[in-house]
């Protein structure tokens, strides 16, 4: 296998083409460039060429192509497929449970928590495999450029209704082109601890404004809410909010921690977890600018709108947008919902611009800010992270 040409092999198998594209190959996605690359170099060449393990390489591949055997599509005639929020997942996984013992619908479902990778969706996807609803978590699957022109071909937002609430308070939640439609969204607030920190910002202005150097923790292993963060600061503050965000940056700590920290100054962190600070010790501020949301994306594959109007509107009726919400923790969409949010209790939301621009990550990584960030993470333990989400 090694030594044969890169065009053999992948001529062979199509999925070895896709994993190499992952792998940082990104001349083989075009066709001319593909013919003239791949035919004059061996695969082992080529990996040397990227600095990839040959042996990492083979193991991680054989794991891939497993996946086409894990996600066959069965005798179910739905699909439902993603990642939600934690205690999203729950009340979903409940309705859709009970929707498949009730015989209403040949239902399938499978969603991943939003702090583990959904890798395996994006393999599907790569491989042509398409579920007939997706959900997910954060801007990941936007800002990946080869999953984002999948599902801007493959799927639609579907025109569904919004709460006008939502948008009235700053979140412009409607996808100009069509695409995403946003099922909740997850505020991030500022909490801090009421002995360490007696000048707290008020906004993410104050919080940027240089004042408040090496005193920040960040959810950056939150994936989906460290995405939203920079996003959103990108476009609302710049590189200069981004270099700002850098300088405040203490560690990062999962917000169970942050609950449990005696150290921490200020912590951005959920609305959700925020809720279950300890008021003796630490305090919540909701930004006067806005909360900086993540959103929940669904997304409906083009053609069977018609055929998959039933399970939407179960998934934007009344009773499962309520549980979604949480009472406002996750603000629903559905214009069902009842999010009792305060008039003060605005959002900022990353424009569709932006979040539609391209190369938007590999832009975003070549700031220093960013970077001095992202490498201060492995200074936490992923482990015992995991472990202290479930001891809330």
């Amino acid at each position: 296998m090694l030594n044969k040409t890169i065009y053999e092999l992948c001529t062979k198998d199509k999925k070895l083409k896709h994993f190499l594209i992952s792998k940082g190959f990104e001349n083989l996605k075009d066709d001319i460039s593909f013919n003239n690359f791949a035919k004059m170099i061996n695969l082992e060449s080529a990996l040397k060429m990227k600095g990839i393990d040959i042996d990492l390489f083979i193991s991680e591949y054989k794991k891939y192509k497993d996946i086409n055997c894990i996600f066959e599509r069965k005798n179910n005639k739905y699909i439902i497929k993603g990642s939600v929020p934690c205690p999203v997942k729950i009340p979903l996984e409940e309705k859709f449970k009970e929707i498949v013992e009730n015989n209403d619908f040949d239902l399938a479902y499978d969603f991943e928590s939003a702090n583990l990778p959904i890798d395996k969706l994006y393999a599907e996807l790569r491989m042509g495999i398409y579920p007939d609803l997706i959900t997910s978590t954060g801007y990941k699957m936007v800002l990946d450029e080869d999953i984002r022109e999948i599902l801007e071909r493959e799927y639609t937002a579907c025109n569904l209704p919004y709460h006008l609430e939502l948008n009235m308070q700053g979140a412009d939640i409607k996808d100009p082109r069509g695409t995403f439609h946003i099922l909740a969204i997850v505020p991030a607030v500022f909490v801090y601890n009421k002995i360490k920190c007696d000048n707290p910002p008020k906004s993410w202005e104050e919080l940027l404004s240089g004042e408040y150097e090496n005193k920040l923790a960040i959810p950056v292993l939150d994936l989906d809410m460290y995405d939203a963060l920079i996003i959103t600061i990108f476009d609302k503050f710049g590189i200069k909010g981004i270099e700002n965000l850098s300088k405040a940056y203490k560690e990062s700590m999962h917000p169970a921690q942050m609950l449990k920290s005696n150290d921490m100054d200020i912590a951005i962190m959920p609305y959700f977890f925020a809720s279950l600070v300890d008021e003796k010790k630490q305090a919540v501020l909701w930004p006067k600018d806005g909360a900086i949301v993540s959103p929940l994306f669904f997304l409906i594959k083009k053609g069977k709108e018609e055929e998959l109007k039933p399970i939407i509107e179960i998934i934007l009726g009344k009773d499962l947008s309520e549980k979604i919400s949480a009472n406002g923790k996750f603000p629903a969409t559905s214009p069902y919902a009842i999010n009792n949010l305060g008039e003060k209790n605005k959002f900022m939301f990353a424009s569709w611009d932006v979040i539609y621009r391209k190369n938007i990550r590999e832009d975003l990584e070549k700031y220093s800010g960013i970077r001095n960030i992202e490498e201060n993470k492995i200074k936490t333990s992923y482990i015992n992270i995991q472990k202290d989400s479930y001891n809330i």
